[in-house]
């Protein structure tokens, strides 16, 4: 029996949001970490979420980018986690870039930018931006599915919020490790669907 998505996704209380999608990460000649780099392209992560936040503007829900913006300078900069020492793409001094071309932020999208933490609610004013714009429930989007967007899931429970996580929004480093972390873990805290589902709801009901 298909699971009804209607109380995961009212437009006037959903936002959409879009973590890490960032140009470093994307780049196509030196990307921070070439296994996300080439999982997202290969299940074409941009053309995915740009549809989806196509329709979320058209139904009026709000969509909000979460960018790594580590200061350049690196002074504070964690020493407490081991990704930076492990990926292959230098440098990580000055965060992640803008949004990817191609999610091509409009006016009334929100960019917010996130200086330390692993996560979208870690030292970011994301939950204060939510609650004051009434929203109840997330789609979480974006990069990656290893860490930033099963920590934004997990957060975002503990915060109260409904979470739907796409299936085909997400990349993670190695991809064959995605479809068990859905399976196995993400299931137990949020709704797992893909953007058709979530943009025929959206059609339906606008």
């Amino acid at each position: 029996m298909a699971m009804d998505v209607g109380p995961f996704l009212d437009p006037s209380t959903t936002a959409v949001l879009v973590v890490e999608t960032q140009a470093k990460l994307l780049d196509p000649v030196n990307p921070r970490i070439p296994g996300l780099a080439k999982s997202a392209e290969d299940i074409d992560l941009v053309g995915h979420i740009a549809t989806l936040n196509h329709a979320a503007r058209d139904a009026g829900v709000q969509i909000i980018f979460i960018n790594n913006s580590w200061r350049a300078h690196g002074i504070g900069r964690p020493t407490n986690d081991l990704i930076r020492g492990r990926a292959s793409g230098g440098e990580w001094s000055g965060g992640l870039g803008p949004v990817a071309p191609g999610l091509d932020p409009q006016p009334q999208d929100l960019i917010i930018e996130r200086e330390l933490g692993l996560t979208s609610f870690a030292s970011s004013p994301l939950d204060n931006y939510l609650r004051n714009l009434g929203i109840k429930s997330l789609v979480i989007t974006g990069m990656s599915a290893n860490l930033a967007v099963l920590g934004t899931t997990i957060e975002a429970t503990n915060a109260g919020y409904k979470s739907t996580v796409l299936s085909d929004c997400i990349a993670g480093d190695p991809p064959e490790y995605v479809p068990y972390l859905l399976k196995y873990t993400i299931r137990n805290i949020a709704l797992v669907t893909t953007s058709d589902v979530v943009i025929d709801h959206w059609k339906s009901i606008t």
